[in-house]
């Protein structure tokens, strides 16, 4: 018996050293499932040296304390709505993307998925 397809919300988290500047490096990937109760999990870069690489003068040390936030938060379905909302509003070093939408029976596989094709850096579990 086939499992039923259901729709996700993806969301990049980018490192933007200077608006002014076409540049960024992607550190995260999200994906929660439409409504406030269903599947939610996230993928940060494992290896912050890549942000240092690309621009020395990166505050690493708060990406990476960000990153933690946004993981533990993002699973759970009463602080989501109010990270997004934060995040949303983000000026500065880290942008998140505009929602896409993506469809699957399997979100943990299509997090996986996304994050190695959005990131040819490894993310952590």
């Amino acid at each position: 018996m086939a499992s039923a397809q259901r729709q996700f919300d993806v969301f990049v988290l980018r490192y933007v050293p200077s608006v002014l500047e076409d540049r960024f490096i992607n550190i995260g990937i999200l994906l929660s499932e439409r409504g406030e109760a269903g599947f939610s999990d996230s993928r940060f870069l494992r290896d912050w040296q890549q942000v240092r690489s690309f621009d020395p003068d990166a505050d690493v040390e708060m990406l990476a304390s960000l990153a933690r936030e946004i993981k533990e938060g993002w699973k759970q379905p009463t602080e989501r709505a109010e990270l997004l909302r934060r995040m949303l509003e983000f000026s500065g070093a880290a942008q998140l993307s505009l929602a896409e939408t993506v469809v699957t029976d399997d979100p943990v596989e299509e997090l996986e998925r996304l994050a190695s094709t959005l990131h040819r850096q490894k993310l952590e579990l």
